[in-house]
């Protein structure tokens, strides 16, 4: 893993790109470590000052779009990810996850108070960003279902 990283092989999405730096300017350079490995599976971001894992996933290849899929690559992404997340609920770690829509959302409305307030509150488990745009306000889910 390490050696994909350092040489520039493993990809990296616009959006997690973007939310890297978001993270560096908020908790400094030296608080952020870009792909970990934790149970056997990359995490995007670890969070070192706070103890969060954070995890950008994209609607579409994470079957988060709310249909059923038959494309057996999101089929493994979702299993994947629940086993990342049973792993997390089971640990004393913290995963924090948000999606691509959530985050283009987040920078559309120039806001990113709730996202940081989140992060910085993320309980043991796994914590999934929830922005209620319809009132305006922001809450915590630790739902994984």
């Amino acid at each position: 893993m390490e050696t994909l990283i350092r040489e520039g092989r493993l990809f990296t999405s616009k959006p997690e790109l973007e939310l890297g730096k978001w993270l560096i300017s908020v908790f400094g350079e030296n608080n952020i470590k870009k792909q970990s490995w934790i149970a056997r599976q990359s995490i995007d971001y670890y969070v070192k000052n706070i103890g969060v894992y954070v995890q950008l996933d994209g609607i579409y290849w994470h079957g988060l779009m709310g249909e059923k899929h038959v494309n057996a690559g999101i089929l493994k992404t979702v299993a994947r990810d629940k086993r990342l997340n049973d792993w997390f609920n089971a640990s004393d770690k913290k995963l924090f996850r948000l999606t691509d829509a959530q985050w283009n959302e987040v920078k559309k409305q120039g806001d990113y108070s709730p996202l940081e307030q989140q992060l910085i509150v993320c309980q043991k488990g796994v914590t999934l960003f929830v922005r209620s745009i319809a009132y305006g306000q922001e809450q915590v889910d630790n739902s994984t279902d």
